[in-house]
């Protein structure tokens, strides 16, 4: 078996991207702005099922989840993917590390004492004889060597993770809980929904500035057009957190279970059918893994499962925001030439969207840390 082994760690400070700016998602989303409110409309006109010639409104949804998934695109950075990718390689290498060395251990029993190298072992370089005790000796000190620096590796990954979020994202993680999210299989959605909300709030809080500046009611227009737009993005963003849950973690969470309860009721089948003692205590013993097993599925479901209802309730709250808020800019839209009833609509409409963005609800370390192999399944 080759022994694929990172002895260091490839930082990727270089290659990570910071997320845009307010200016720059502002500047997106005003020249979108036109096309999304065409495509509200025509959404909230369109029958529930079209034909072959007539768009459907999950059509006219589809093209406005296109433009909303284009904008998280410039706000949500690689910061995790990056990190989460030299997670695995890690992680990859650790394993192959140990599998060589539990080979090692087995030929170690049966190999025998060196008794020196020939010419060709000394040009080589060889201290003793391929496949001796020494020479597997020689390898096993280095395998442990290389696990070692692995296990700091992996510790630093942690640590410049958490550095990274601090420095380009504001968000200040401890190295345990900078791990743990690492290994989390909703890792990313965690870092993705602290780092969409932090962008959404200072594009709200940019627009505030400028709103108080006493634009005209073009402009006020405008810039409470992007605002409604951030409120699409919040919901379309949860909506894909949601739909993560439901389509892929969750049940392949279930698939796990599924596998481990059939595999212990053969286990069980098998040790009824064993007529010594000693091997239906061995059966015994894996049983008793499978449970623990099974209990750790399923407080990992519990554990998602409370995720998915947070991300369920923030998600029909922000359907309410962005219905509102687009309800109000067609309003205005309407409205475009009579500017004391923008005055008055627009007054209205600051205090909708004047509720704060929900905050990410903080992570228990504690409660991933036996649950690593799961995430590491589920994230494969």
């Amino acid at each position: 078996m080759m022994l694929r082994i990172a002895l260091t760690l490839t930082l990727a400070l270089t290659a990570t991207q910071v997320s845009a700016s307010a200016a720059e998602l502002i500047d997106f989303l005003e020249g979108e702005l036109s096309d999304i409110r065409e495509e509200v409309e025509a959404r909230d006109a369109a029958p529930n099922e079209g034909g072959y010639f007539e768009s459907d409104k999950a059509d006219h949804q589809a093209d406005i989840d296109a433009v909303l998934d284009k904008a998280l695109r410039l706000v949500v950075p690689e910061t995790f993917d990056l990190w989460a990718e030299q997670i695995r390689e890690i992680d990859a290498a650790t394993t192959d590390a140990e599998t060589e060395r539990a080979d090692l251990l087995l030929q170690q029993m049966r190999a025998k004492t060196s008794e020196g190298v020939g010419m060709v072992g000394k040009i080589l370089g060889r201290e003793h004889e391929r496949g001796s005790r020494e020479d597997i000796n020689r390898k096993l000190a280095e395998i442990d060597a290389a696990l070692v620096q692995l296990g700091e590796d992996r510790d630093l990954a942690a640590t410049e993770f958490a550095k990274d979020m601090r420095e380009l994202h504001g968000v200040k993680l401890t190295d345990a809980q900078a791990k743990a999210i690492l290994y989390s299989v909703n890792g990313g959605l965690m870092v993705e929904s602290t780092v969409v909300l932090q962008a959404l709030g200072d594009v709200e809080r940019r627009l505030a500035e400028v709103m108080d500046a006493g634009i005209g009611p073009d402009a006020r227009r405008t810039y409470l057009g992007v605002s409604s737009a951030t409120r699409l993005i919040h919901a379309r963003l949860l909506q894909r957190h949601l739909a993560a849950y439901d389509g892929d973690w969750l049940p392949r969470l279930e698939e796990m279970r599924a596998e481990t309860e059939a595999l212990q009721a053969r286990t069980r089948q098998q040790s009824q059918a064993v007529s010594r003692e000693d091997v239906r205590q061995t059966y015994e013993n894996n049983m008793a893994i499978q449970e623990r097993i099974l209990g750790v599925i399923d407080r990992y479901e519990a554990m998602l499962e409370r995720r998915r209802g947070l991300t369920a309730e923030a998600l029909d709250l922000a359907r309410e925001r962005a219905d509102a808020a687009v309800n109000t800019l067609i309003t205005l839209e309407t409205a475009a030439s009579l500017s004391l009833v923008i005055s008055e609509a627009t007054s209205q409409y600051e205090d909708v969207m004047s509720v704060d963005l929900p905050e990410l609800e903080q992570l228990d370390p504690q409660e991933f840390e036996e649950m690593f192999d799961i995430s590491r399944r589920l994230g494969s």
